[in-house]
């Protein structure tokens, strides 16, 4: 993403009202940065009083915890199967490849998030999470998303159709 990219999505989380944590990796995500210094100081005051951005944070720990209510992401398959499995609502910011169809998976077939695609802008991003944490649209994702995460974790338990699935390639990779 670019400076000013970076700086609509501080912009937009700020402006939500909402508590965050903003992961941004150190190096490569930004262009021309080595970090966040695009983000002007002024904003970062701001920014800090209601978040805090870090280089790295352990994702899945973070989707665990009981505070978190969305998720912000580009939508790769880890974090769409992260935040199924502990049943995170998201908005969906996709950039490449696969993130596009993972984006509409979640939005459009799902329904368990929003799909923000090509729209980095304050407004915009502060719309969607005011949507996601309250109203119906929100009520009917969070509901989705709880119907979603149990219809899963019955699937990997034994006798699920995943796991049985899964003993059916064993046994067929083991026939050779």
């Amino acid at each position: 993403m670019t400076g000013p990219e970076l700086t609509e999505i501080a912009c937009g989380l700020r402006n939500s009202g909402q508590p965050f944590l903003l992961v941004v990796r150190a190096v490569g995500l930004v262009k021309g940065t080595e970090w966040i210094e695009a983000i002007p100081e002024e904003l970062m005051a701001k920014v800090n009083e209601k978040g805090k951005i870090v280089k790295w944070a352990p994702q899945q720990e973070v989707l665990k915890h009981q505070a978190i209510r969305g998720f912000l992401t580009h939508s790769g398959w880890n974090s769409t199967v992260e935040s199924v499995r502990e049943g995170v609502p998201r908005i969906c910011l996709p950039c490449i490849w696969d993130q596009f169809v993972d984006a509409r998976l979640v939005s459009d077939v799902w329904r368990v998030g929003l799909h923000l695609e090509h729209r980095i802008e304050r407004n915009e991003i502060e719309c969607l999470i005011r949507s996601l944490f309250s109203g119906n649209e929100g009520e009917a994702i969070r509901e989705s998303m709880r119907l979603l995460k149990e219809k899963v974790g019955r699937s990997v338990k034994e006798n699920g159709s995943a796991y049985r699935s899964l003993e059916s390639l064993i046994d067929h990779i083991s026939s050779f």
